[in-house]
């Protein structure tokens, strides 16, 4: 029931794999009824590539540790048309109950079509003989979240807000893989990584939606609101929350409702966005609200159109049916304001102002003599 096909759902995905790996299926129709007997099994047979494919569309209430070897892959999705939920619990009173992943160097995990509730999800590289973080070169490992939600704010109370809005849903800790997050719904990210050791982060984000439950929270960051050692690439998203990075490398037909600093910004590119005023970012092409101020002269003209193009939502509060659309009173400026003039944001792939103007010529040429048509929005 919800607008596109983004975060998970009963609707059709295409599902890739290896063309040699082990499949493990769990189900309530299934000889694996939980996702810790496919983990047992798994380990137990050491495969180098292998999917974990839920069948149904249930609950799994059950804690899920993961950790891969050298040159492992596992994904852990839903079947086609399908949204199992997996509710993470208080397991442990002195450890954290995050579905956590270790990742070795050549390693790779895909979480598919699932919804995660109660925790985030924690992915830590893999430790040395002595304990310590080991120097993974960037790119060597990855991760990959599509179509898939992980609740901002972990989990809602009856009236959609968040029981624990501060939270983040996904925690990059001492790992350099590439991390790549398509069709999906996230609260925010936070990245702790070793500055001196390291080069940035690659984070490639498409099709999404990262919500910090409020445009004044920390939706990309590093602990504590310092910087994310990160690189990120973002194209067609909506983004609630500031983000604090280390260089923004490409952004377009995304919106970002909070600020953003980057702080190498003779590198990347913003283009065909909105940006929240103050921000610091890369160079910018042809975004929203530089072109409005740039058509206008004086200060009090240049902050009537910045709140004009400020864009308006039905709603921001994940769990409702009207999630992060545009209202019919946002400005044209945000509703055709992406490179090939559809809406800038996470529904940018719907075409929505296309599909008006191509409705509104069909009513011209039917409507009969002395009558008038019009179009009733559906939300």
């Amino acid at each position: 029931g919800f607008s596109a096909d983004i975060g998970g759902g009963e609707y059709n995905r295409p599902l890739s794999q290896p063309r040699l790996h082990s499949l493990y299926r769990v189900g309530q129709s299934e000889d694996l009824k939980r996702i810790g007997d496919a983990l047992a099994q798994w380990r137990a047979d050491k495969p180098q590539h292998a999917v974990i494919g839920i069948t149904d569309s249930g609950g799994y209430v059950e804690p899920v540790a993961i950790e891969l070897v050298e040159d492992q892959t596992l994904q852990l999705r839903a079947a086609n048309r399908k949204r199992p939920v997996i509710r993470l619990l208080d397991w442990q009173t002195d450890l954290p109950d995050s579905l956590s992943v270790v990742l070795a160097p050549g390693s790779h995990f895909t979480l598919d079509g699932l919804l995660v509730t109660g925790r985030g999800i924690q992915v830590r590289g893999m430790t040395n003989e002595d304990n310590q973080p080991p120097q993974v070169q960037n790119g060597s490992a990855g991760v990959t979240i599509r179509h898939s939600t992980l609740v901002p704010g972990w989990s809602l109370k009856g009236d959609c807000t968040p029981h624990r809005p501060s939270e983040p849903s996904l925690e990059l800790i001492n790992t350099g893989a590439c991390v790549t997050i398509e069709h999906s719904i996230l609260g925010a990210v936070r990245i702790s990584l070793d500055v001196v050791q390291e080069d940035p982060l690659p984070i490639y984000v498409s099709d999404s939606i990262l919500d910090a439950t409020d445009p004044e929270r920390d939706v990309l960051c590093g602990p504590g609101s310092q910087l994310a050692h990160a690189l990120l690439s973002i194209a067609r998203c909506t983004v609630i929350g500031c983000i604090c990075l280390h260089a923004m490398r490409l952004a377009e037909d995304s919106i970002f409702i909070g600020t953003i600093k980057v702080a190498r910004r003779q590198i990347g590119c913003v283009r065909f966005s909105y940006v929240t005023p103050g921000s610091r970012t890369p160079r910018r092409y042809e975004c929203q609200t530089d072109l409005v101020e740039q058509a206008v002269s004086g200060l009090a003209n240049q902050e009537r159109e910045r709140l004009r193009v400020r864009p308006v939502f039905n709603s921001i509060r994940y769990g409702t049916p009207t999630y992060c659309q545009l209202a019919l009173a946002c400005a044209d400026e945000i509703k055709r304001g992406a490179e090939d003039e559809s809406e800038m944001g996470v529904f940018h792939d719907l075409y929505q102002p296309q599909r008006e103007a191509n409705l509104r010529t069909r009513l011209d040429e039917f409507t009969p003599a002395g009558m008038q048509a019009g179009i009733i929005f559906a939300s």
